[in-house]
């Protein structure tokens, strides 16, 4: 999320101190160096600044480091996700209605 709007990305890497997510045309409008950008992922809300750009990826830096259990608990999403992706995408969609995690 962006103060130019909201744009789905895959993420690419996260780590406690910030992330990389993929370059879409439609970042690429809302984006730069500098930027501000709120990061939604499987719960977890994180706020950062880009800091690296290239023709594939942006890169952020966290305002506030991620607790470690936070990372590893987007990291278990992920591969739930590539393991069993009907599932996982069910079990997604049930937590966002119901307000869970």
């Amino acid at each position: 999320m962006t103060l130019g709007g909201t744009e789905r990305c895959d993420l690419v890497d996260l780590s406690c101190s910030g992330a990389r997510v993929a370059l879409t045309n439609a970042l690429d409008d809302l984006l730069a160096p500098g930027d501000g950008a709120l990061l939604r992922v499987a719960g977890l809300e994180a706020f950062g600044e880009v800091v690296r750009r290239d023709s594939s990826a942006i890169a952020f830096a966290f305002e506030e480091r991620l607790a470690e259990g936070d990372v590893l608990a987007v990291r278990r999403h992920a591969e739930r996700l590539a393991g069993d992706p009907t599932s996982a995408l069910r079990q997604a969609a049930h937590n966002w209605v119901t307000g869970g995690r």
